[in-house]
Order: structure tokens, then sequence, then C-alpha cells
């Protein structure tokens, strides 16, 4: 017997015991719109397995070669499912299928973005300077805010240091030297961080003073 003929008669058995295995399913549901599925493979495989076994070369080739295909599409239809993608901690993805092949795609990661991304304040700086102020006086910044602003930065200096955040009207009385109030403030320092809040809209001032006996080097960033 020829391997034609073999793989009808083969093809053919095989499509009997399809039949075999739906028919008692399609007599249970009968034929109604969930069990009408089960009775067209039925009827299809008992076809083609009588008819396969009757004429192997012919309806037998054919349906060898319908089973071929149908278990060729469910195996490529299964590849596609078992591929896997991983997420590299160096940003890339890397995607692996069932037969070993790798394909690297370069992405920038979360980290890369924020590191080149420049911050807010590295936007907004408002004064960056290093300043010298002498032994009993003051220097002084203004500001147009609105309210809820914030004046935030760090300052540092080689000398202690006195540092009030005023209104407009507080400033003319500093600049006169008579008593006056201020928002907030931070006292004898040599280093700090500031985050003021601006309670209403108008020009506002930061005052360093230097109450000391010599002279302070301030290096200054507000943003």
């Amino acid at each position: 017997m020829d391997k034609k003929r073999k793989d009808g008669y083969v093809t053919g058995l095989v499509c009997l015991i399809i039949f075999a295995i739906f028919l008692p399913t399609a007599i249970n549901i009968g034929w109604n719109t969930s069990g009408q599925i089960f009775w067209v493979f039925t009827i299809v495989f008992g076809g083609l397995g009588v008819g396969s076994l009757l004429k192997p070369d012919s309806v037998g080739a054919v349906a060898s070669q319908l089973l071929k295909n149908l278990a060729k599409s469910e195996e490529e239809g299964s590849d596609s499912h078992n591929k896997q993608i991983q997420k590299k901690s160096s940003g890339s993805v890397q995607v692996m299928a069932s037969d070993g092949a790798e394909v690297n795609i370069n992405v920038p990661s979360v980290e890369k973005k924020q590191a080149q991304k420049p911050s807010e304040e590295e936007k907004e700086v408002l004064r960056k300077e290093t300043i010298v102020v002498s032994p009993s006086d003051g220097y002084s910044y203004e500001f147009e805010f609105m309210k809820r602003d914030h004046l935030k930065g760090e300052i540092s200096s080689t000398s202690r240091i006195d540092i009030y955040f005023v209104d407009e009207f507080n400033f003319d009385k500093w600049n006169r030297d008579k008593s006056f109030d201020y928002e907030d403030s931070n006292e004898g320092i040599l280093e700090t961080n500031i985050d003021y809040l601006v309670p209403t809209n108008g020009t506002w001032y930061l005052i360093i003073e230097n109450n000391g006996g010599k002279s302070a080097t301030v290096k200054v960033q507000l943003y």
C-alpha cells in the first residue's frame, strides 16, 4: 500500500473517531441554536471518514490536507499566545518567541525621562548669585507675587545672618530704620532652606541682614 492511500485510510479513521465523539453530544443537545454546530461537525467528519475509507486516494487526500491545515492553524495561534514580553531594568523590551527568537526594542526608561526633564525649580529660578553683605548692613530682593504663591530657595552664608519676608509697607519702615513687622523669618543662620507663602497679591521683599561684626559672603538661590 502506497503512502497516499495509507494516509487516506488513517485520515478516515481519525474522522470517524471525531464523528463518534461529537455524535452523543449532538444527540443530547438536539437540533437547536447551540446544538447546530455539533451536528455540522458530526456530519462533516462522518462524511469525510466514510469517504476517506471508500476513496482514500481522492477524498482521503483532501481530508488529510484539511486536518493538517487545521492543526497548523491551531499551532500558530498557540505560538502567538506563548510569546512573552519582558521589561528589563535598562529600559529595553525583549520579545521572546517559543522558537527562541529574540527581538530587543530600546525605549527610554522612566528614570531617564525624569533625569532629562528639568525640574520646576530649574526652569523658574528667580535669583541665583553670591553677594557680600557688610557688617550692620542689609540686602533686599523685590518680587511681584500673587496670593498663595511660594517663594522658595536655599541660602548659605559665611557668617550668621537674618532673613525676613515682608510686604511693601514694612519694607519702607525697614528702609527708614524703624521697627517693622515681617510675614516670615529665618534668624541667626549659616545655611537654610526657605519656603514662604504669600498671603496677598502685591510687592514683596526678601531682606538679608548682617548684624554681625564681619562681612558675610552669601550664596542665594530663589525660585
